[in-house]
């Protein structure tokens, strides 16, 4: 907003940014409450699904510092993320024989047999927010979603590279994905 453009406050149910975080917000009670059952804090949620859906293509070691890339978090915070999953035995972290610094992630068999608990939790989510949304409007509400996904990441940090679309539109799965 230019300095001559004068200030318009939107009305409380205009603000996009105000409706993401309440979302979102009720996602982490949601979370919170359902994956505790799991041993799952609701900071390593969006890190266990990616961890998921990588282990679904067939790669099952992973670098932190990817997995930091690919959800836009420091380093620290899936450091920080790791240790509770791997004292819970859902992942194991192992130094990389090639480089001593960079440290591997797998799953364990422990993660590999909650993943249909884990996803049943997200998908519960996922149907209880389309409730009422007609199906031939979901595909375009996904559709929609993707468009502000893509403007809010070049709000943060400038236009995505080509390498950065494509490795999130591998783990991107179904339209209904709420992962």
């Amino acid at each position: 907003m230019s300095s001559s453009t004068p200030f318009v406050r939107r009305p409380r149910g205009q603000s996009m940014g105000r409706l993401i975080c309440l979302v979102n917000r009720r996602f982490q009670l949601y979370a919170l409450r359902e994956m505790s059952r799991l041993q799952i804090g609701q900071g390593q949620v969006l890190l266990m699904a990616e961890l998921f859906h990588r282990n679904a293509g067939g790669r099952e070691l992973f670098s932190q510092d990817e997995l930091a890339t690919l959800l836009k978090v420091d380093k620290a915070t899936v450091t920080r993320a790791m240790a509770p999953l791997e004292r819970a035995g859902y992942v194991v972290r192992t130094a990389d024989p090639d480089d001593r610094r960079i440290r591997r992630v797998q799953l364990t068999p422990k993660a590999l047999a909650i993943e249909a608990d884990f996803f049943a939790i997200l998908y519960r989510w996922s149907d209880a927010l389309l409730e009422g949304i007609p199906e031939d409007k979901q595909g375009e509400l996904f559709t929609l979603l993707r468009m502000v996904l893509a403007n809010a990441d070049r709000m943060a940090d400038g236009p995505r590279s080509a390498a950065n679309m494509d490795l999130e539109d591998d783990v991107d799965g179904e339209a209904g994905d709420p992962a």
